[in-house]
C-alpha cells in the first residue's frame, strides 16, 4: 500500500501544479456537468478541473512566507487521478480497478461495487449516500517555503583595475549571509501541528502523517495525512455541518484552509 500511497502522491502533485496553474487560463466544464458522465468518458482537463476544484489553499494570500495546497482525496478526485494513471499508464480493465478501491478505501474509507454500476459502498457495507457516512479522509498537503533559498540584495563595485588601468567591477552581496537570514520552519514535528475542526469546534489530529523528508521545510515537500473520525453513537465528524477547516500552526502565520461538505462528492 505505501508504495501505492508514493506513487499517487507524486502523479497528483505533479497534476495539482499544473491544475492550479492553468486553472484561470482556460475555460473549463463545469464539475456537475463532468459528473454527470462516467468517468471513462471525462478527459485530462475534466479529471484537472474535478480535481483543482476541490483543493484548498493559501496562494492568493499576500505576506505569507508558507505556501499550503491540501487535496482532498474525495471519491470524485480518486476517480479523475485513476482515469489519468489509467490512460497514461495502458492500465487495463482488472488493474484499474484494483487501484481504485485502493485508494477509495485509504482515502475515505469506501469501495465500489462495480457489479452495480460502480455504485459505492460504505464500511458497514451499505451503499454511500451522504459524507456523514465517511470514517476517514486522506489528503495530500504541499508545503512550499517561499523564502527560500535566500537571495541576498548585490550591488555592482569596483573590485580591482586592469594592467591598462580600466576598472575592474564585481557583484558582491550587501551584507553577509548571517545578516540576511533566510525563514526557515521546523517541520520535524509537522503531524503535531496539523488539525481538522469542524463547525461544532471538534478537532481532530491526523493518524498518520507519511512522507516528509527533511527536518527543515526548505525544499518543497509533499505530505500525506491521513484524519480518522470519530462516531460518537451514529454522529460522525461531519454530520450536520456545512464546512471543516485544516488548520496548519508551527510556521510564523497560522493557515486555516477551509472545506465545503457539500463538495463531498
Amino acid at each position: 500500500m505505501n508504495d501505492i500511497l508514493e506513487h499517487e502522491s507524486r502523479f497528483i502533485s505533479r497534476v495539482c501544479i499544473f491544475a492550479l496553474a492553468s486553472f484561470y487560463i482556460g475555460c473549463f466544464t463545469s464539475v456537475d456537468e463532468i459528473l454527470l458522465r462516467p468517468p471513462s468518458s471525462w478527459t485530462n482537463r475534466e479529471c484537472q478541473t474535478l480535481i483543482v476544484s476541490k483543493i484548498s489553499h493559501n496562494l492568493a494570500k499576500s505576506g505569507v512566507n508558507i505556501y499550503v495546497t491540501a487535496t482532498p482525496y474525495y471519491p470524485s478526485v480518486v476517480a479523475a487521478i485513476n482515469r489519468m494513471q489509467a490512460a497514461e499508464y495502458h492500465w487495463d480493465d482488472s488493474t484499474t480497478q484494483v487501484r481504485m478501491d485502493a485508494l477509495l478505501k485509504t482515502g475515505v474509507g469506501l469501495y465500489k461495487d462495480w457489479e452495480s454500476k460502480g455504485k459505492l459502498v460504505n464500511s458497514r457495507g451499505n451503499y454511500y449516500r451522504t459524507p456523514d457516512e465517511i470514517d476517514s479522509i486522506l489528503f495530500l498537503v504541499s508545503l512550499k517555503n517561499q523564502t527560500w533559498p535566500c537571495s541576498v540584495p548585490v550591488r555592482n563595485v569596483v573590485v580591482g583595475v586592469d594592467r591598462d588601468g580600466s576598472i575592474i567591477y564585481g557583484m558582491r552581496p550587501l551584507t553577509s549571509m548571517a545578516d540576511w537570514p533566510c525563514y526557515i520552519p521546523e517541520i520535524d514535528r509537522i503531524n503535531e501541528h496539523i488539525l481538522l475542526v469542524n463547525d461544532r469546534a471538534d478537532t481532530l489530529q491526523p493518524k498518520v502523517v507519511w512522507g516528509r523528508r527533511n527536518n527543515q521545510l526548505t525544499m518543497d515537500e509533499h505530505l500525506l495525512v491521513l484524519f480518522q473520525f470519530r462516531r460518537v453513537n451514529t454522529r460522525s465528524f461531519l454530520s450536520g455541518c456545512k464546512e471543516y477547516r485544516m488548520i496548519l500552526t508551527g510556521f510564523d502565520q497560522t493557515v486555516e484552509l477551509p472545506f465545503s461538505v457539500n463538495k463531498i462528492e
